[in-house]
């Protein structure tokens, strides 16, 4: 870690006398506004969401330093009070010069798809990409020590190190072969030792590779092992009976080894047509604490083709997948998955395309317990066509969509609860008069059907807008109506004004009025029915 920050200073030393003139720049915007906000109901239980008036200034900037360090901050002050924050609790920075890049603080990057990828961690690291070689190392703490909290049933988490290491050669799109490892280890001094969880260590050590046997043929893949101790405090294991360099790793009576692979075979004998074959295994006992997402005990396979028709005109593509877990038959029942989608996009005429998806996923669990036993189905299907067309004068277009999803629960106690169907509808028009003057129609409308109860949205909206003074002054005007019906019906009528003129080259002055009335149908109930009126008036300065 020290020998890092040695070598980020240095780098930037370099780096900045190596500048002409000095690069430290500000850019931004700056917000000023003034809201006033009424609102009424007949409902003793009503209360305003916001004051009859407020204020507020803010300030959102981005500090760069010789293009290497990037700090933003944020000042405001308002009616409320006044402060200074910072958009983030993590800091980090990860200069980049050609070939070399170094991280100091928090950062993240990605190794490979089996050891590290989805951690962010504190400390150092540092990154050469050159034409052929390849190195990644990084040492920092992946996370920080919990303490356990037994009113959320929370047992604590232990401080853990991780180190990571890449090294490899090759072009990145050709032929190619990564070593890739990450070291884990939990330090058990960091939580007291009473009702917590085990510490634990991992090293992770796949190989990645690419192939690209042909020009129509390209293999890509990793496969490696894991060793994983799930309680550091075990015995360890003699030297005699498991030699193993404990500067990597410690065996103990606690460990577990399992393996795991990825394949990737990717087919495209021409530029119209193309098949992708995908295919992993990583064992039960597979982990790997630098992807803390990832999953094992888990075989799948997918086949993805696509092709390109009529000039590209017509697009189709699908994929088709099976998923299995228990893969040594130490659990009580085995899951399959399966997966499937198509996709069709066609391009009819310059005027009208059409875009239609359906996607199916399955899941099945033979449990032997009847109760316990899994069975279910998602189906959808969309339809979505798109016209553009000249009439009466002005330039039209004409938006549609439709999905119907289905969810089938075949277990018999479970199905009340989870069978819905589901019926999404839009259609969305614009017409355009002198270039300037828009009008936009929309409406979307859906239903959820349950063996419960069936609730209903819909929403029909119209918007106008224009521009005057060479573009200086934008106006648009907005009315809606919407309704939820499930046991009644709740109507919603809204309102909008905007307007917003440009003050010179960076600022703008824009003035919103909303008007909100909405009914409950359960008021009696407690749902308190009202009505809100706001008005905003905003001078915004960018830099």
């Amino acid at each position: 870690m020290r020998s890092t920050c040695f070598l980020l200073i240095f780098f930037i030393a370099r780096l900045c006398a190596a500048q002409e003139y000095n690069d430290i720049t500000l850019h931004g915007a700056a917000f000023l506004s003034v809201d006033a906000y009424s609102s009424s109901s007949e409902d003793t239980l009503w209360k305003p969401r916001l004051p009859a008036l407020s204020g507020r200034g803010i300030l959102r900037a981005n500090l760069s330093l010789y293009n290497v360090i990037e700090a933003p901050f944020e000042l405001y002050v308002s009616t409320a009070g006044s402060g200074f924050q910072q958009p983030f609790n993590q800091f980090g920075i990860s200069p980049r010069y050609d070939w070399l890049t170094v991280h100091a603080g928090y950062f993240s990057t990605k190794n490979s798809d089996l050891t590290f990828g989805d951690v962010r961690i504190l400390g150092g690291g540092i990154e050469i990409n050159s034409a052929d070689f390849h190195l990644s190392a990084l040492y920092g703490i992946g996370r920080q020590a919990r303490l356990p909290d037994f009113a959320s049933q929370f047992a604590g988490e232990y401080k853990r190190t991780m180190s990571a290491l890449r090294i490899g050669y090759g072009d990145e799109n050709d032929w190619n072969v990564h070593v890739n490892v990450v070291q884990a280890l939990d330090n058990q001094n960091t939580l007291p030792k009473t009702l917590t969880p085990f510490p634990t260590e991992n090293l992770a050590t796949p190989i990645s590779f690419g192939l690209p046997f042909s020009d129509f043929l390209h293999v890509r893949g990793e496969i490696g092992a894991s060793v994983f101790s799930n309680n550091t405090t075990a015995p360890e294991i003699s030297d005699t009976t498991f030699k193993f360099p404990t500067f990597l790793f410690t065996p103990r009576y606690s460990t577990q080894i399992d393996g795991g692979g990825k394949l990737s075979f990717i087919i495209f004998p021409s530029k119209n047509w193309a098949v992708k074959l995908d295919a992993q295994w990583i064992g039960p006992g597979y982990i790997s604490q630098g992807y803390v997402q990832l999953q094992n005990d888990i075989f799948e396979t997918v086949i993805a083709p696509s092709v390109r028709l009529y000039d590209n005109k017509l697009l189709l593509r699908s994929s088709f997948g099976m998923r299995y877990n228990n893969l040594r038959n130490n659990r009580l029942a085995v899951t399959r998955r399966m997966v499937g989608s198509f996709l069709a996009s066609a391009q009819i005429s310059p005027a009208l395309s059409v875009d239609a998806q359906y996607s199916n996923y399955g899941i099945r669990s033979s449990h032997i317990n009847d109760t316990l036993r899994q069975q279910n189905i998602f189906q959808m299907i969309s339809l979505s066509p798109r016209w553009t067309f000249s009439a009466f004068g002005a330039n039209q277009s004409v938006g549609l969509s439709y999905s119907f999803q289905d969810v089938d629960d075949k277990n018999l106690f479970t199905s009340v609860s989870t069978l819905s169907t589901t019926h999404l509808g839009s259609i969305i028009h614009t017409l355009t008069i002198e270039s300037t003057l828009n009008f936009s129609t929309s409406a979307f409308y859906t239903s959820i059907v349950t063996p419960a109860l069936t609730t209903k949205v819909m929403n029909v909206s119209e918007t106008l807008s224009d521009i005057y003074y060479d573009g200086k002054l934008s106006v648009a005007l907005t009315g809606g109506y919407s309704f939820v019906q499930t046991f009644g019906q709740d109507n919603q009528f809204i309102g909008r004004i905007t307007a917003s003129y440009q003050i010179m080259s960076k600022g703008t002055l824009v003035l919103t009025v909303n008007s909100n009335n909405y009914d409950y149908a359960q008021a009696a109930a407690g749902n308190a029915s009202f009505r809100e009126f706001q008005a905003s008036l905003l001078y915004q300065l960018t830099f």
